[in-house]
């Protein structure tokens, strides 16, 4: 195999670093939801789930706001409002798709995730109190 020209090198390595730095964060909801599928199957629990649905939907509001918005917004919108402007489908239309999908996938994504560090937060303090002492009839002494 011949070597690689040193223009090619550079070509790939910027070509990688722009790919990383555009899906950053697209990359790092898409590792906790890895991380959070293995802890379920490890260990299932409620933070589990709740860190499951919280990367879950963390990813799914990026990748919406990012990649499919835009044509879902015009296919909606030319599929409704055909021949006569109507002002107000338009504006709930926007509303809808614009505001509240991207808004409430986000902050339901960052509020699952919370969830999720309380109730690992509470099992862990659960965990590390002292079981209470025990009654016992008979007293070894």
């Amino acid at each position: 195999m011949p070597p690689i020209n040193p223009e090619l090198q550079q070509n790939i390595a910027v070509t990688t670093e722009l790919t990383i730095l555009h899906n950053f964060w697209a990359l790092s909801y898409f590792l906790g939801l890895i991380i959070s599928i293995i802890w379920s199957i490890v260990r299932p629990s409620r933070a589990a789930t709740f860190a499951f649905l919280g990367f879950g939907l963390l990813l799914f509001s990026f990748e919406y706001t990012k990649h499919i918005l835009e044509p879902l917004k015009e296919q909606t919108v030319n599929s409704i409002i055909t021949m006569q402007e109507h002002h107000t489908a338009r504006r709930v239309l926007n509303a809808s798709l614009i505001k509240i999908i991207p808004f409430g996938s986000f902050s339901g994504g960052v509020t699952s995730l919370l969830i999720s560090i309380y109730l690992m937060r509470d099992t862990i303090l659960r965990r590390n109190r002292k079981s209470p002492q025990h009654f016992s009839l008979f007293k070894n002494k």
